[in-house]
């Protein structure tokens, strides 16, 4: 997710540890709230410090590094004692005393600031390896688009009262009206769903003037979840859904992933990519499309009129009415395998890719991810295979997305001879 959201969300669970605080009749103390939000907000985007250093290893040191260590559970101890420490250090240096348990409440946001932050970055087809060094896979969410208006909305809304000062509230106010705003001047959003949005913030805005400020953040924080959960069950409702049409209509083939993203606050219209072995087991289809998971409330027509599919030309599957196929793309196995073997560029490559595939341009030979191609713009997702490559000084763990397909080709040529 972006970094605006993952600082939302630290800011309403901070918010919300102070007005349990409040429960407790503690007294009110404003020092100690800005500590818990500072260690909250920081502690949702720790993190993220990977950048500072993934960005320096090329774009795919940037690939494989980004999303890398410091988006795992082991490193989230380290990653919170250092915040909480720091803090401690900061208040004793400001002369601000607070008692023991206020003091546990903000190692406890400094904790669980990295996990709601993997928790969220888990939501997209990007990925996440959250159990290393135990378990080096990518998991995925297929759940929500990496910029989400809708959590945007909903959390500076929640947010808004909370804060008395003029600039706080203008600042969150900006925000909402930047969020609803990108779903009418984009194009990506259907007008229909640019006005639900629009409506929802003004109820929700003016839902918050009357509940209890004891409960704002507790309600804001479960409109979220309960976004986040009907953003989940569509993707999950597709995949079971899909997998069965895909069994009943296409013998020649074996259905092994299927990678899913909503179109930016729209659970209605979904990018899908499938990654399909041939019975062969010499090479593998990958198919990119655009899928109304629930046609009778928004058809595919309306998917196709928007600005976020962009690659290839719209194609109907007579055999999934539901579904239009933008682009196809055959990858050989023997070449994949190939290049894994013989090019450290490639190995490295595949350690990331989900949905790679081979492509001649110019005289060169690139690998890159179907996940991030668009028409309008190259791919950050890409490497040109050279002669002499430069090889990552820093490796990575992390087992190839695709292995599995490379594994079956493997033992499909063991069983030939």
């Amino acid at each position: 997710m972006d970094n605006i959201t993952h600082s939302l969300v630290g800011l309403a669970v901070g918010e919300a540890a102070y007005e349990i605080r409040r429960y407790n009749e503690k007294p009110d103390n404003r020092i100690f709230r800005r500590y818990l939000l500072i260690a909250s907000i920081i502690a949702n985007n720790f993190p993220d410090v990977d950048v500072f250093y993934s960005g320096l290893l090329g774009r795919l040191g940037n690939l494989l590094h980004h999303r890398g260590h410091t988006h795992t559970i082991l490193m989230a101890l380290p990653e919170a004692l250092l915040l909480f420490f720091g803090l401690r250090y900061f208040a004793r240096f400001r002369k601000h005393s607070f008692e023991k348990m206020d003091w546990r409440a903000v190692g406890a946001l400094c904790f669980l600031g990295p996990l709601i932050h993997l928790w969220l970055d888990g939501l997209n087809s990007y990925g996440v390896h959250p159990f290393w060094p135990f378990s080096n896979r990518w998991f995925y969410g297929d759940t929500l688009f990496i910029v989400e208006p809708w959590l945007w909305v909903t959390l500076t809304l929640s947010l808004i009262r909370c804060f008395s000062t003029r600039y706080s509230r203008i600042a969150l106010a900006t925000l909402a009206i930047i969020g609803v705003l990108l779903t009418w001047g984009t194009g990506m959003v259907p007008y229909e769903l640019s006005v639900s949005l629009t409506v929802w913030a003004i109820l929700f805005y003016f839902a918050m003037r009357y509940i209890s400020p004891r409960w704002r953040m507790a309600t804001g924080l479960f409109a979220v979840c309960l976004l986040v959960l009907g953003f989940n069950r569509t993707s999950s409702y597709i995949k079971k859904d899909f997998a069965q049409y895909y069994l009943s209509k296409y013998e020649e083939t074996s259905l092994k992933d299927t990678i899913l993203s909503p179109f930016p606050a729209n659970p209605f219209c979904w990018t899908i990519l499938t990654v399909e072995l041939h019975e062969d087991k010499t090479h593998y289809f990958m198919r990119r499309g655009v899928m109304a998971p629930f046609p009778k409330l928004m058809g595919l027509s309306r998917c196709e009129k928007t600005n976020f599919t962009d690659v290839g030309n719209f194609q109907a599957d007579p055999k999934l009415e539901h579904v239009h196929w933008l682009t196809q793309v055959r990858v050989d196995l023997k070449w994949l395998k190939y290049f894994q073997d013989h090019s450290c560029l490639a190995k490295e490559f595949l350690q990331f890719s989900r949905a790679p595939f081979l492509m001649k341009e110019d005289k060169q030979v690139k690998l890159v991810d179907l996940r991030f191609v668009r028409k309008s713009s190259s791919s950050f997702s890409e490497v040109v295979l050279v002669d002499d490559p430069k090889c990552l000084k820093i490796p990575v763990p992390w087992i190839a997305p695709r292995q599995d397909v490379l594994n079956e080709y493997s033992l499909s040529l063991i069983e030939e001879k």
